[in-house]
């Protein structure tokens, strides 16, 4: 009874002069296109980085965690992955820095 009433009053709003959208066919599958040919269409401004998978970009080792997700053995041993990692890299500016020094001096020692 409610729902007439407002389909009533909706129809007296459009005038009645309500016409449907016309239907339209699905579009038609070609079965004669080999399927290679289909899937390996793409656009050609699109890298090949862009259209790899989660999976050939990143293989990390084992899982993936969040950092509340980590167990107390799991934060140690990142903590010393990374103080490893900033040793070696605080040894080869020291080492970098000695062999530029070095250079200069040389360079300095010729001119005179």
């Amino acid at each position: 009874m409610l729902f007439k009433k407002l389909c009533l009053k909706l129809d007296a709003l459009s005038h009645f002069h309500f016409t449907p959208k016309p239907v339209i066919e699905d579009m038609s599958i070609q079965m004669n296109v080999p399927t290679l040919a289909m899937e390996e269409i793409a656009h050609i401004a699109v890298s090949d980085a862009v259209m790899l998978a989660l999976e050939e970009v990143f293989s990390g080792k084992g899982d993936v965690k969040e950092e509340t997700e980590l167990t107390q053995a799991d934060r140690e041993r990142k903590r010393a992955n990374m103080k490893k990692k900033f040793k070696a890299k605080a040894t080869e500016r020291s080492a970098k820095r000695a062999r530029d020094n070095t250079l200069l001096n040389h360079n300095d020692d010729k001119e005179e």
